[in-house]
């Protein structure tokens, strides 16, 4: 089902317009992070590929800002958005823009999610061009952004690197204690292809089907990870591991990755690259478990979580 610009959230927001950008301007489009940048999200300079049509392109320097809200009754000519007033949001792009000297640029592009009458937009335009001093401004709001996203549907394709970009946090210490024991379980044996566990859950086949997850992770499965699994399940199910709290300090981590699941999925986030993005945040994020036997035992502890349906879809349930 097709998601609302207004569910998205900013950063996926602004990402989401330089990627349009690349298609509409060019491949020489550089999109920015979410910061400080004085009222840059985009620039591109030279002609554009597409823009403001395919026939009759401008060409020079250009600085491009989204501006996305969550609320779908918004509209531009909102006296938060477009007053004269010093705190409305096209008076403080203005103001950042001019701070040093001017804006340095042609041609300045303006995307929201907002909608706006053609006299409210035409009005906003012609305030950013004589403030500005460009050759050209254009306010491009909700539904010509979307007439847009149906031409050039690749620019909703998000990459997974970008996804990630987002903050993770991970209770990680909850857990490392937990890991130290089990890499002395682990050992230093080398793993083999061993089908070692008895679970009796969703088949690895049809919970792969159920969260879009394609073939290289079961490849991964078979190739190296059977055996330890099956010592991940047996050191959880020992009577050691209530006592001591360790099964405590794994439950409280599937929660937290729980959550980092639901963000990730707001965001497009394919389910294997989730897993693997989240072995090397845990490792990254402790030095003991980021050398040696520890990014082994991270790596059984994950995708023990997936394999006995503590994380991601399966057939008795839609949580996650």
């Amino acid at each position: 089902m097709k998601r609302s610009l207004h569910e998205i959230g900013n950063h996926a927001f602004e990402q989401l317009i330089g990627r349009l950008c690349v298609h509409l301007l060019g491949a020489g489009t550089k999109v920015f992070s979410s910061g400080p940048d004085g009222g840059i999200d985009a620039s591109f300079e030279g002609q554009a590929e597409a823009w403001p049509s395919s026939t009759a392109q401008w060409a020079g320097r250009w600085i491009v800002q989204a501006k996305h809200t969550e609320n779908p009754a918004a509209a531009v000519s909102d006296s938060t958005f477009s007053s004269d007033g010093a705190s409305s949001v096209i008076s403080e792009e203005i103001a950042k823009l001019t701070a040093n000297g001017g804006p340095r640029c042609d041609h300045y592009l303006l995307y929201t999610n907002r909608r706006g009458t053609p006299q409210a937009i035409a009005s906003i335009e012609e305030r950013l061009k004589a403030d500005l001093g460009v050759q050209n401004a254009q306010v491009v709001t909700a539904p010509m952004l979307d007439g847009l996203l149906s031409k050039y549907p690749a620019a909703l394709v998000q990459p997974l690197a970008e996804a990630f970009a987002m903050p993770l946090t991970l209770d990680v210490d909850t857990v490392a204690a937990a890991l130290e024991v089990l890499i002395g379980e682990l050992g230093s044996r080398s793993t083999s292809r061993a089908k070692a566990s008895k679970i009796q859950r969703t088949s690895l086949a049809t919970k792969n089907a159920l969260n879009a997850v394609g073939s290289e992770l079961d490849h991964v499965y078979n190739a190296a990870l059977h055996e330890d699994l099956g010592v991940m399940e047996r050191f959880l199910a020992a009577p050691d591991r209530h006592t001591d709290g360790l099964r405590d300090a794994y439950l409280s981590f599937c929660d937290s990755a729980k959550d980092q699941l639901v963000l990730a999925r707001t965001q497009s986030v394919p389910l294997a690259g989730f897993l693997v993005q989240l072995i090397r945040r845990v490792c990254e994020n402790h030095e003991f478990l980021s050398t040696g036997q520890g990014p082994r035992a991270v790596r059984a502890m994950v995708y023990y979580m997936y394999w006995i349906c503590d994380l991601g879809t399966h057939a008795d349930s839609d949580e996650t």
